[in-house]
């Protein structure tokens, strides 16, 4: 996932020059809840999804879709009515704009042991990463100060100096 800006940029300065520099934006990405797949699962697929694409760069990320249609159970609020239930990717979608901003920055990633991920943003109130470990496994993220802990699908927040990785995104 995290060649596909570059990928494009190499297509576009071979192909077309003027265009190279042009903004990248994903115009759909989606994780129905069905067939297996929770609302958790959505809601960290939501998650890595946004931040693998805004860590390269892309410009603008489409989620499929906001509310449950036609297509089946994609939306961020399950069902079309005005009581329909907010689903946890709703949550995680809402904190990403509260923690990330409006117009996050990348400031660069890595990638834990060979496998586990770290994403670095200047968020709307400072830095912050967004990690997970490889699915199947776990890991400890070391942080040396105490930092604010965000889960995603809640909105919970802890103060830790160590971060316990699973393959949901904190």
């Amino acid at each position: 996932y995290m060649s596909i800006v570059p990928t494009i940029r190499k297509l576009l300065a071979d192909k077309s020059p003027a265009q190279k520099d042009v903004p990248v934006i994903i115009t759909e990405v989606g994780q129905p809840v069905e067939k297996g797949v929770t609302q958790e699962r959505q809601a960290d697929q939501l998650v890595k999804a946004f931040v693998l694409s805004l860590a390269q760069g892309v410009k603008r990320v489409h989620w499929f879709e906001g509310i449950d249609g036609d297509s089946g159970p994609f939306g961020l609020i399950a069902g079309n009515n005005g009581n329909a239930p907010r689903r946890l990717s709703f949550t995680a979608m809402t904190q990403l704009i509260k923690i990330l901003g409006h117009a996050p920055k990348p400031a660069g990633w890595l990638v834990q042991d060979g496998k586990h991920f770290a994403f670095a943003f200047e968020g709307a109130e400072g830095p912050v990463l967004a990690a997970w470990a490889a699915h199947g496994t776990t890991s400890t993220l070391s942080v040396g100060a105490k930092v604010r802990i965000v889960q995603p699908r809640t909105g919970a927040v802890t103060e830790e100096d160590t971060v316990e990785l699973t393959n949901a995104p904190v």
